[in-house]
C-alpha cells in the first residue's frame, strides 16, 4: 500500500506543478522596460599609418615622434573625461520605439527558447519507453506550450507604443571589461560583438589616420546595442600636438547623442573666490563651477558671500553654446574699527594672513568673517567680524609660566623619563635571560636522540615568544632613551633661553621689531 501511494504521487505531483507553472504566464502582460543606467563603453581608436609611411607613429609641427598606441589611447582617454561630465541620457523619439521593439523581441527569444525546452520534455516523455505513458504530465506540457503560444502571438500583435519606457537612463562610463587597460577597451573592428562582450549599451570607437604633413583625421561612431546600429558618426582633422582640440571637433556633435536633447553648457568664476553659487535657489558650487550638458533655457543665478553684496543675475543659454562668465561681488564697506587689547602688541590674523597688531583700524566689509587675536604668553582669541563688541577693548589672559616654573617643569619631566627608562633595564636583562635559558634548554632537549617531537615544538614556540618579547621590550628602552635625550636637550635650552632673554621671549621679539 505505502508503494502504491507513493507510485501515485510520483505521477500526479510533476503534472500538477507544471500546470501550476503554466499559470504563472500572464498571456496579455505587456513587458516592462527595467533598464535605469545605461553603460557606455569607450574603446581605443584603432591607428592607421600614412600610406608609404613609417607605422612607428605621427611626426608633429616641432618634429617630435608620436607612437601610434599613445595616440589611439590617449584621444580615447580625453572623450572618456569628457563623457564623465555627461550624467543623464534621455530616450525619445526614434530610439524610444527602438528601445520598445528590442524588449518586445527579447521577450519573444525568452518564449521561443521555452517553447523549444517544453516541446523536447515532451518528446523525451514520448520516446522514454515506459510501458504506461503519463499521460497527466504529458497534458500538463502540452498546456503550457498553449499558454506560451499565446503569449507569443500576443507579443506579434503588440503595438510598441505600449511598451512604457524609462525616459530618463543614468549614463555610466564602462569601469571593468576583459583586456581593458585604464578603463579603455581594446581597438574596436566589430561594435556589435564588442558591445556583447563587455554588456554594454553602447560602445564608442573609431579609426585615427596619419596623413601627411604632420595632420591627424579622427573618425569616431557611436554604436547603440539596444538599437543594433549606429547612432553618430563623425569626423574633425588636426595637427598631432593639438589632441585636445581634435577630440572638440567631434564631441561638440557628438553631445547631442550623449544626452539625447539639447544641450548647453556654462563655466562660472567668482571674486571672491570663497562666495556661494547658486542656480534656481540650488546651491552648486563655491567659488567655480560648471552647468554642463543642462537643458537650454534661461537660469536664475545667485551669489551670496560674507562681507559682500548678494548679486542676482538671470543667464540664458542657446542650445550647443559653451559660455565663460565671470561675477565680481562688491564689498559692503562699513565704519572701520578700532580693535584694541591689553596688553598691547597682539598680532591680528584673518585666516593665516597677518593684518597687523593691536591697536589696530580695522576696514571692516573686506575681511572674512573671521579673524583671530593672538600675543605669545597670552592666550588667543577667535572673533567674529561682525560683532558689535569688536570696539571694545580685549583683555587677554596671561597663558605660560614664569622661567623658573618652565624650567622646574622641563627638570620634573627629564628626571620622569630619566626613572622610567631606568626601571625598564631589569625588563630587558630579565627577558635576555629567560630567552637565553630557554634556547638552551631546547638545544639540549633535541640534541640527543629520540626525543618527543610535540614536547620540542612547545618548547620551540615557547623560545620564539620569550624572543619576541625581548626585542620589544629592547625597541621599548630604547624609545625611552630617545625621548629622556629629547627631554634633556629640552631642558638644557629652557635654561639657555632664560639666561639670554630673562624679560620673556615676547619682549625680546617686541624689542628687535622696534629696531
Amino acid at each position: 500500500m505505502r508503494r502504491f501511494l507513493a507510485g501515485l504521487a510520483c505521477f500526479f505531483v510533476p503534472g500538477f506543478f507544471l500546470a501550476a507553472q503554466a499559470t504563472e504566464v500572464e498571456v496579455e502582460a505587456i513587458p516592462q522596460d527595467t533598464l535605469v543606467e545605461a553603460v557606455i563603453g569607450v574603446a581605443e581608436f584603432r591607428y592607421l599609418p600614412a600610406a608609404g609611411g613609417p607605422p612607428g607613429g605621427g611626426v608633429s609641427a616641432q618634429g617630435a615622434q608620436a607612437p601610434a598606441p599613445f595616440l589611439g589611447a590617449t584621444l580615447a582617454r580625453i572623450f572618456r573625461e569628457k563623457i564623465a561630465e555627461i550624467t543623464i541620457h534621455e530616450i525619445g523619439g526614434q530610439e524610444r520605439a527602438d528601445y520598445s521593439r528590442s524588449i518586445v523581441a527579447a521577450q519573444r527569444a525568452a518564449v521561443l527558447k521555452k517553447i523549444d525546452e517544453l516541446h523536447g520534455s515532451r518528446d523525451a516523455l514520448f520516446f522514454s519507453g515506459a510501458a504506461v505513458p503519463d499521460g497527466a504530465k504529458q497534458d500538463s506540457l502540452a498546456e503550457e506550450i498553449e499558454v506560451l503560444q499565446e503569449r507569443l502571438g500576443f507579443l506579434s500583435r503588440l503595438d510598441v507604443a505600449d511598451v512604457e519606457i524609462i525616459g530618463e537612463k543614468k549614463l555610466t562610463l564602462l569601469s571593468s571589461a576583459t583586456g581593458m587597460t585604464e578603463g579603455l577597451l581594446p581597438p574596436v573592428l566589430d561594435p556589435q560583438s564588442a558591445a556583447a562582450a563587455a554588456k554594454a549599451d553602447y560602445i564608442l570607437w573609431g579609426t585615427l589616420k596619419d596623413d601627411t604633413g604632420g595632420l591627424l583625421t579622427l573618425s569616431v561612431s557611436l554604436y547603440a546595442a539596444r538599437q543594433n546600429k549606429t547612432v553618430f558618426s563623425g569626423s574633425a582633422s588636426g595637427a598631432v600636438d593639438q589632441l585636445e582640440r581634435l577630440a572638440d571637433g567631434v564631441f561638440f556633435r557628438l553631445a547631442s547623442s550623449l544626452t539625447g536633447r539639447p544641450w548647453a553648457s556654462l563655466d562660472i568664476e567668482t571674486n571672491p573666490s570663497y562666495t556661494y553659487i547658486y542656480v534656481d535657489g540650488v546651491l552648486q558650487g563655491i567659488g567655480n563651477t560648471r552647468l554642463a550638458y543642462v537643458r537650454p533655457g534661461t537660469y536664475h543665478l545667485s551669489f551670496y558671500s560674507d562681507g559682500y553684496e548678494v548679486l542676482e543675475q538671470d543667464v540664458t543659454l542657446e542650445n550647443e553654446s559653451r559660455q565663460s562668465l565671470r561675477f565680481a561681488l562688491a564689498p559692503v564697506f562699513l565704519d572701520p574699527v578700532l580693535l584694541q587689547t591689553f596688553p598691547t602688541g597682539a598680532d591680528v590674523y584673518f585666516g593665516a594672513l597677518k593684518k597687523g597688531v593691536t591697536p589696530l583700524l580695522l576696514p571692516l566689509g573686506e575681511t572674512p568673517d573671521i579673524l583671530s587675536i593672538s600675543l605669545e604668553g597670552y592666550k588667543s582669541r577667535v572673533l567674529p567680524s561682525t560683532s558689535e563688541d569688536l570696539s571694545a577693548t580685549h583683555l587677554l589672559p596671561r597663558d605660560v609660566f614664569s622661567w623658573d616654573d618652565l624650567i622646574q617643569a622641563k627638570r620634573a619631566g627629564f628626571y620622569r623619563s630619566l626613572g622610567v627608562t631606568i626601571l625598564t633595564v631589569p625588563l630587558v636583562v630579565f627577558l635576555y635571560g629567560a630567552y637565553q635559558n630557554e634556547a638552551f634548554g631546547f638545544i639540549q632537549y633535541t640534541g640527543r636522540g629520540g626525543y618527543d617531537y610535540d614536547q620540542a615544538l612547545e618548547m620551540q614556540n615557547d623560545t620564539n615568544m620569550l624572543r619576541y618579547a625581548y626585542l620589544g621590550s629592547l625597541f621599548l628602552f630604547g624609545s625611552l632613551v630617545i625621548n629622556t635625550i629629547q627631554n634633556l636637550m629640552d631642558y638644557i635650552q629652557t635654561g639657555e633661553e632664560s639666561q639670554k632673554f630673562p624679560a620673556g621671549r615676547n619682549a625680546q621679539s617686541k624689542k628687535e621689531e622696534s629696531q
